[in-house]
């Protein structure tokens, strides 16, 4: 059996993917369904063709889930690389998988929250009116900057951490 089931590739699709976490929100699972969708592309990758396999790892990750999803990335990560070592035969079990996601979900909630919407979004805000200039003479520059930057700046972000998340799962 191979050492490593997902490649680079996988792992670029994923993090985009990540970044539509709340495409299906409810208020019964919050963004249960997203994260699932994100989570298909590795578990077709580990579980193939295998359809009930696949669909007990969809049943299995369909608990209720709440977080900032840029910081959330990091989560992501762990739980990829998780999935993919109890895939290779480790000892890795659908229960610790659950408590995993359900223990940090609330602390990267605060902590992307935090850093995201009250320091960032606000500073890259700031920013970008500063530079629409004052009185009569308006530019459209802090509006450019503000739109190319921001999204620019969060995936960034949440990349590094999805890719660390990743080695951290793998070696839990």
């Amino acid at each position: 059996m191979a050492s490593n089931k997902i490649t680079k590739k996988d792992l670029n699709e994923m993090a985009v993917r990540s970044m539509a976490e709340q495409c299906c929100f409810s208020f019964e699972r919050m963004q249960a369904v997203g994260f699932c969708y994100g989570m298909t592309k590795c578990f077709r990758k580990i579980h193939g063709d295998n359809n009930e396999e696949m669909a007990a790892a969809l049943k299995n990750n369909l608990d209720f889930i709440n977080t900032e999803q840029t910081t959330a990335s990091v989560l992501w990560g762990i739980l990829v690389g998780m999935e993919e070592q109890k895939a290779l035969g480790k000892p890795v079990s659908d229960e610790m998988i659950r408590t995993v996601k359900s223990s940090l979900m609330g602390p990267l909630a605060g902590v992307g929250d935090s850093l995201v919407q009250a320091t960032i979004l606000p500073l890259l805000t700031t920013i970008a009116i500063s530079l629409t200039g004052a009185g009569d003479v308006l530019s459209p520059l802090g509006v450019v900057l503000f739109i190319i930057a921001t999204p620019i700046l969060l995936w960034a972000y949440a990349r590094v951490l999805f890719n660390n998340g990743y080695t951290l799962g793998k070696d839990a």
